[in-house]
C-alpha cells in the first residue's frame, strides 16, 4: 500500500497466468485514452481492481514498501531531512524514489542534491557525474514551500491518514 487508502504499483508481481494481471492490462489500455488525472493507471485502477479482494493477503504494507510518502518526497533531497528519512527505512524492504515529484516540486533530480541531503548521502560515491544545481538552495526551498502551500488538503490528509506530524514535512 502506498498509503492506508491506495495500493501504488512502482512494486508489482502476480502468479504466472494470473487472470488479473491480464485484466489489468486491458483496464489501461481502455483508460489510457481519457486521462484526466494522475494515477488513473496507476494507485486509482489498482486500488479499484485489488482492494477487498483475494490479493489483500499479498499487498505489501507501507512501512516496508513505501516508507516516504510521496507528499514527502523532498525529504529525500532537502539538507537537514536525512535524520527523518532514515528513521522511516528502519525495516522497509525498498525505498521508491518518487522520480516525478521532484520536477512537480521545483527539484531537479538530474543535478547533485545539496550536502547534508539523504540523496547526497546514499549517492555520494555517484555525484562525480553529476553536474551541481544551477538553481540556488534557497530557490528550490522556496519551490518546495510554494508547492505545499498550494496544498491545503495536505496538513489533515498528512495527520490523520498517515499519522504523521506535519510540521516534519516543512523544508
Amino acid at each position: 500500500h502506498e498509503d492506508p487508502k491506495k495500493i501504488n504499483g512502482a512494486i508489482l508481481r502476480f502468479p504466472k497466468g494470473d487472470p488479473m494481471a491480464s485484466e489489468l492490462l486491458s483496464n489501461s489500455i481502455e483508460r489510457a485514452q481519457n486521462l484526466s488525472k494522475w494515477g488513473q493507471l496507476g494507485p486509482l485502477l489498482l486500488t479499484e481492481k485489488l482492494k477487498g479482494k483475494h490479493y489483500n493477503q499479498h499487498l505489501g504494507d507501507t512501512a516496508s514498501f513505501y516508507p516516504i510518502h510521496w507528499m514527502e518526497t523532498h525529504l529525500l533531497w532537502l539538507p537537514g531531512k536525512a535524520d527523518i528519512v532514515r528513521s522511516r527505512l528502519k525495516g522497509a524492504l525498498f525505498l521508491h524514489m518518487w522520480n516525478s515529484i521532484f520536477y512537480k516540486l521545483g527539484l531537479n533530480p538530474t543535478r547533485r542534491p545539496p550536502n547534508g541531503s539523504f540523496l547526497a548521502e546514499i549517492l555520494s560515491d555517484c555525484l562525480t557525474d553529476l553536474q551541481p544545481d544551477d538553481v540556488s538552495l534557497d530557490e528550490r526551498i522556496a519551490n518546495v514551500k510554494a508547492w505545499l502551500d498550494r496544498r491545503p488538503n495536505f496538513p489533515k490528509f498528512y495527520e490523520n491518514v498517515l499519522g504523521r506530524d506535519w510540521m516534519d514535512l516543512q523544508p
